[in-house]
C-alpha cells in the first residue's frame, strides 16, 4: 500500500513539475464596417485630392449617420494609439478640416442613411490651396449614428460610431529620418518564448512604414528562427513599439499560441515563439524607415538556462532513484 501511494505521488510531482509543452464595430445589434480603415494620401498643393472608400451597413436595420472630421494625434503611451483633438484651435491650420468633404455621387454631404447589408461607395475630398503649409496632416472622418430609442417604455439610447483614420502628406517630403531607440529582452531567460521590445522613433516631418526583421541565432552562429515585424505607421515625431506579424490577426493559430506572453506585457512585444532554449544567443533587429531607408541594424544578447525543466529533471531521479534504493532493502 505504502509502494502505491509512493507511485501515486511520483506521477502527481511529474505532472506538476514539468511544463505544459504545447475595421467593424458592433452596437446592441448593429454592425457597419469601413474600407480602407487607414487611408494614406500623398499629395502637393495646390490640388483637389480625392480617394474612394466605402461603408458598409451588415447589420438586418436601416442606420443614419452624422458625418464629423476631427484632427487627431499620437497619445503619449507609445503603443500607437491616437488621440483625437477637440481643441481645432490647437490643430496647426485650424481651417484645414472646413477643406476636408465626404462626397455622394458628386454631392458634399454631412448626413447619410444606408439601408439593411447595404454598402455605400464615398469619396473623401481634400482641397489644398497654394499656401497651404508642408508637412503631415492627421483626421479621422467620424460615421456617428443617430440614437435610436432601444425599448419604447423607457429613455435608453445607443449610438454606434465607426471611423477612418486618414495619413494626408502634403509634400514633397523631408529627409527620412529616425533611429531604434529601443531593442532589449532580459538577459537571462529561463525558456522560451521570448519577448523583445521594439521601439522606433520617427525624427522626419512626415509618417513612416518600417518593414524589418529580428533573427535569432545559436552560440554557433547558426540560425535559430526569424520573426517579421508587422507592418504600423509611425507619426511624426513620435516613437512607437512594434509587434510581430502573427499578432496581427487575433484569431490565428499562431497568435493563440503565444497570446499569454502578450497579455504579460505592458507594452507592445515581438515574440519569438519557440519553447526550449539552452545556451547563448544572439538577436539582430534589422529594420529600414520606409522603402527607400534608411536602414538600421542592432544586435542583442541573451543567455537561456530552462532551470525549471532540470530541477523537474533531477527531482524526478531523486525519487527514483529512492524507490529503487527502498524496493532493494526490502529484497535483501
Amino acid at each position: 500500500m505504502k509502494n502505491k501511494l509512493l507511485i501515486i505521488t511520483i506521477l502527481v510531482l511529474i505532472y506538476s513539475l514539468i511544463p505544459q509543452l504545447g475595421g467593424k464595430t458592433y452596437a446592441q445589434g448593429v454592425s457597419v464596417g469601413i474600407y480602407p480603415p487607414i487611408m494614406q494620401m500623398d499629395t502637393t498643393a495646390p490640388t483637389n485630392a480625392n480617394a474612394d472608400f466605402y461603408l458598409q451597413n451588415q447589420s438586418q436595420e436601416s442606420v443614419d449617420f452624422n458625418i464629423i472630421v476631427k484632427p487627431f494625434r499620437p497619445n503619449n503611451n507609445i503603443d500607437g494609439e491616437i488621440e483625437l483633438v477637440d481643441n481645432i484651435a490647437s490643430f496647426p491650420d485650424p481651417l484645414f478640416v472646413n477643406r476636408v468633404k465626404v462626397l455622394s455621387e458628386g454631392e458634399a454631404i454631412k448626413s447619410l442613411s444606408i439601408g439593411p447589408k447595404q454598402t455605400e461607395k464615398l469619396v473623401l475630398e481634400v482641397t489644398l490651396p497654394p499656401n497651404q503649409i508642408k508637412g503631415d496632416y492627421y483626421f479621422t472622418v467620424l460615421f456617428v449614428s443617430s440614437p435610436k430609442s432601444l425599448i419604447k417604455t423607457n429613455s435608453t439610447l445607443t449610438q454606434t460610431s465607426i471611423g477612418m483614420n486618414v495619413l494626408l502628406t502634403v509634400g514633397p517630403k523631408g529627409k527620412t529620418e529616425g533611429l531604434i531607440s529601443k531593442f532589449d529582452t532580459p538577459f537571462f531567460v529561463n525558456t522560451g518564448p521570448i519577448a523583445f521590445k521594439v521601439q522606433i522613433t520617427n525624427k522626419s516631418g512626415h509618417y513612416i512604414a518600417p518593414t524589418g526583421e529580428i533573427i535569432v541565432k545559436n552560440m554557433l552562429g547558426n540560425e535559430k528562427g526569424k520573426v517579421k515585424l508587422m507592418p504600423v505607421n509611425i507619426l511624426s515625431n513620435s516613437s512607437r513599439y512594434i509587434p510581430d506579424l502573427s499578432q496581427a490577426d487575433p484569431d490565428s493559430s499562431e497568435y493563440k499560441k503565444i497570446e499569454d506572453i502578450i497579455l504579460k506585457q505592458d507594452l507592445p512585444v515581438a515574440v519569438f515563439n519557440q519553447r526550449f532554449l539552452l545556451g547563448i544567443y544572439t538577436a539582430t533587429l534589422n529594420i529600414a524607415l520606409n522603402e527607400n531607408g534608411p536602414s538600421f541594424r542592432k544586435t542583442i544578447t541573451f543567455i537561456a538556462f530552462p532551470i525549471t525543466y532540470l530541477l523537474s529533471i533531477f527531482i524526478i531521479l531523486g525519487i527514483i532513484t529512492f524507490i529503487i534504493l527502498r524496493v532493494r532493502r526490502k529484497i535483501n
